[in-house]
């Protein structure tokens, strides 16, 4: 389980039981799960430096696509996992054009997705980080 010290995992949807149980899963790997649907809040803990930003696609008042705004002028290289039930060459393509905006987008997470395929795109965007001891 998580502690206060412990580093952040900053998760964005509009679902709140995607936010519930990707939040449990993540606590479970070691981070600080911080949660919102809001953009204003996003901005707020992104400020805070999490160590990697679980984001869905899909949201509404292009919360996506400001948010990837605000990180790409922010220069900020936390990694960006994207989620979204969209196709998944739809998805790859968003994350292609994230990259090409400037943001460390990693990997994608096509919605349903299985805690496994979870703790793995955490493993690869921090090699090193707080989600190795989950996968032992």
């Amino acid at each position: 389980m998580s502690t206060p010290a412990d580093p952040i995992a900053l998760i964005i949807d509009d679902d709140a039981d995607t936010l519930l149980l990707v939040g449990e899963i993540v606590r479970i790997a070691g981070y600080r799960a911080v949660m919102t649907d809001n953009f204003d809040a996003a901005v707020a803990y992104v400020a805070q430096e999490p160590k990697v930003i679980l984001l869905d696609v899909v949201m509404p008042n292009a919360l996506c696509d400001r948010l990837v705004a605000h990180l790409a002028q922010r220069a900020s290289m936390v990694p960006v996992l994207l989620m979204s039930s969209m196709g998944a060459l739809e998805l790859e393509q968003k994350r292609r054009e994230l990259v090409s905006a400037g943001v460390n987008a990693p990997t994608v997470l096509q919605k349903p997705f299985w805690v496994d395929a979870l703790l793995s795109a955490l493993a690869e965007a921090l090699p090193s980080g707080a989600a190795d001891h989950a996968l032992e």
